[in-house]
């Protein structure tokens, strides 16, 4: 991502520039501030060796300009006093103490206004430091802001940072500055041209789980509105299905449910997550769908499975087993005992769930019917030719 890479190299820049501010600045202070001592002490015309006290401080070219003006500015104060004291005498001429007012004069301006360019200027570089500490603070976290919003994470960001150059290690500071001393920068290229992947994009999924799809080849260019991967979390998985109309009371939202992936696979249990407001104008049908825990990944999209969902409505007098209910001649019948054998009797059903079935007709309570050997009954029924609602010995 070439976007991405001088999204990188700005933020370093910026971060850069701002670790280089957080030396100047403070530079530019203690030079406004030892200066704005040094100055004290030559208004009241220190003596040498309270001027000495500061010479350990840092004051840049001002203290040898201002110590330099004042020099001279006692020396011709001197010459002057000298020549008029000679003057006095009727030792020296006119013109000898005219040529000492003189040279006294310009060096007393001249020193006043070394004072005063010096004050202007550290207070003026102050600022400017200052000031170019806080633009250059506000660009790198928009810089950072810039990266992040290419795809950088707090890793990236992190070790971005390493790469910076040690400040505190550059004498006396990295600035063009000439007063800087030799302190110099490590070049970008030297910091950052080994780093082979710096251009890379690395896509980051949101979740865990499997890659299913990929869309991207070596070289190919892709931009943000492009799928290149479709990744799939299998540890929890919809399961879509659809009801019919007439069984839309016994399916409730929140209701529990079974669902059958056959194949070898137990039953698992789940809960109804939503019923569709709407009727599928394709199928009639109203699309349903419960959410099932797969920590084992056994259930897999796209699998067919079976869901048991109604539930049974809690008055209804008669519940069978599913399995005691049985087709004939496009009929559904039960087997009940008649003397000793079984008949097939007609039966309406209602709703059902995994297990039982409602009879709304055709039983009575407390009628015994055949479950487990209903299948049997009915093969034996079709094999010979009986009449299916006659009885049977067995």
């Amino acid at each position: 991502s070439e976007e991405l890479a001088e999204a990188k190299l700005d933020f370093y820049a910026k971060e850069t520039e701002v670790g280089c501010c957080r030396i100047t600045a403070p530079r530019a202070r203690s030079i406004f501030e030892n200066t704005a001592k040094l100055l004290e002490l030559l208004k009241k015309e220190a003596s040498q060796e309270e001027l000495h006290q500061l010479d350990a401080l840092e004051m840049g070219a001002y203290r040898g300009k201002l110590l330099t003006a004042y020099a001279e500015y006692l020396a011709s104060r001197e010459n002057y006093e000298r020549e008029k004291n000679l003057r006095d005498k009727a030792i020296a001429s006119g013109q000898e103490l005219l040529a000492a007012q003189t040279a006294y004069n310009k060096a007393r301006e001249d020193f006043f206004a070394t004072m005063d360019t010096a004050r202007y200027e550290t207070m003026l570089a102050y600022s400017e430091a200052a000031q170019a500490q806080v633009v250059a603070e506000f660009g790198a976290v928009a810089a950072e802001k810039r990266l992040r919003l290419k795809g950088a994470d707090d890793a990236m960001v992190q070790r971005l940072r390493s790469l910076m150059p040690n400040m505190e290690s550059l004498e006396p500071c990295p600035c063009d500055d000439p007063e800087c001393g030799e302190g110099k920068l490590p070049s970008v290229t030297e910091t950052l041209g080994k780093d082979e992947r710096f251009a890379w994009y690395a896509l980051r999924a949101p979740f865990a789980g499997y890659v299913t799809e990929k869309h991207l080849s070596l070289g190919e260019r892709v931009d943000g509105a492009e799928s290149v991967f479709a990744i799939a979390d299998t540890s929890s998985v919809w399961v879509r299905f659809n009801v019919y109309p007439k069984d839309l009371a016994a399916i409730k939202q929140g209701d529990g449910a079974q669902v059958d992936p056959g194949v070898g696979e137990a039953r698992r249990e789940g809960t109804i997550a939503y019923v569709s407001p709407i009727v599928d104008e394709a199928t009639r049908t109203v699309p349903a769908r419960l959410v099932l825990d797969n920590p084992d990944g056994a259930l897999r999209p796209g699998m067919y499975v079976t869901v048991h969902a109604a539930s049974l409505p809690a008055s209804a007098p008669v519940v069978i087993p599913r399995a005691a209910v049985q087709t004939l001649d496009g009929e559904k019948v039960v087997f009940i005992e008649e003397g000793d054998g079984f008949e097939a009797v007609l039966v309406t059903v209602g709703t059902a769930n995994g297990e039982h079935v409602t009879v709304t007709s055709g039983l009575n309570p407390g009628q015994r019917v055949v479950a487990g050997g209903a299948f049997d009954l009915k093969a034996a029924i079709v094999s010979s030719g009986l009449d299916p609602h006659a009885g049977h010995g067995h």
